[in-house]
């Protein structure tokens, strides 16, 4: 018999944007010490005679756009695949129903605070917003690492996400 307890959760109506690959059409903008795809699929900071820079490095993502200002927009995440001691990754977002003003805040909705935890909740600065951009910062203070991004998520509910289609966490394949 199944256990109640190890049947997946389903939630309908939910749909997530994801980035696995940052190549030159694949942002709006980035600093030029941010090394896009130096790893294929990865966000790191750039080499640099054979060392990575010491400043802080930022990347900012194309628009994406839900297709309907009846977005609720969920979490944040990302996979961080290597942050080394003395490296630092962090996010904020923008959204808005123009397609043009971006003003980029983290989890309190102001432009001084910055997501650090990934699967963090989005709050509500950004819902009924139709278009959003993420903006990340990677920094190091030794040159010998570098902070590895491979994934960007982005949960959402809205009307043009399926109201019948589940998404299923946390399956293993057999």
């Amino acid at each position: 018999s199944v256990q109640l307890s190890t049947l997946p959760v389903l939630v309908t109506g939910y749909d997530t944007l994801t980035n696995t690959t940052w190549s030159p059409n694949a942002y709006s903008s980035k600093s030029s010490a941010l090394g896009v795809d130096a790893v294929p699929g990865s966000l790191t900071l750039a080499t640099n005679e054979g060392g990575y820079a010491t400043t802080t490095e930022w990347l900012v993502s194309n628009t994406i756009d839900t297709g309907s200002t009846n977005t609720e927009y969920t979490t944040l995440a990302w996979e961080l695949l290597s942050q080394p001691s003395g490296t630092t990754s962090k996010f904020q977002i923008s959204s808005n129903n123009d397609a043009s003003t971006w003003n980029f805040v983290g989890p309190d909705g102001t432009a001084g605070t910055y997501f650090t935890e990934s699967g963090t909740a989005l709050g509500n600065t950004h819902q009924e917003h139709r278009y959003l951009r993420y903006q990340v910062w990677l920094t190091t203070t030794n040159p010998a690492v570098t902070p590895r991004i491979d994934e960007v998520r982005i949960g959402y509910r809205g009307p043009c996400v399926p109201p019948d289609t589940a998404y299923f966490s946390g399956l293993v394949g057999s």
